[in-house]
C-alpha cells in the first residue's frame, strides 16, 4: 500500500512538471515567430479572398479532387470559422 503511495506521489510531480514545461514553451513559442510571419498572420481577409476560396473549394469538389478541396477547405476554415458551407462541403469530402 505504502509502494502504490509513493509511486502515485511520483507520477503526479512528474505530471505536474510536464503540465509546467508545456506551459513555459507554449508562452515562449510565439516570441520565436519571425517578424514576416507574425505580419502575414495579421493580414486581413477580404470577402473577396473568402469567396475565391469557397468558389475553389466547390469547384474541387465537383472535379472529384476531394484532397485538394479538402486542404482549401481547411484554409478557408482557418480564415473564418463561421462558415457553414464550408463546414457542409467538408463533411462531403470526407464522406467521399
Amino acid at each position: 500500500m505504502k509502494k502504490n503511495r509513493s509511486k502515485l506521489i511520483a507520477l503526479l510531480g512528474i505530471l505536474g512538471l510536464l503540465v509546467l514545461l508545456t506551459t513555459i514553451l507554449i508562452s515562449t513559442y510565439n516570441e520565436r515567430i519571425p517578424a514576416q510571419e507574425r505580419e502575414r498572420r495579421n493580414l486581413t481577409i477580404t470577402p473577396q479572398i473568402l469567396k475565391q476560396l469557397q468558389t475553389r473549394a466547390v469547384q474541387l469538389f465537383n472535379e472529384k479532387r476531394y484532397q485538394d478541396a479538402e486542404r482549401t477547405l481547411k484554409q478557408l476554415l482557418n480564415l473564418d470559422r463561421d462558415i457553414l458551407l464550408e463546414l457542409r462541403l467538408l463533411c462531403n469530402v470526407y464522406y467521399m
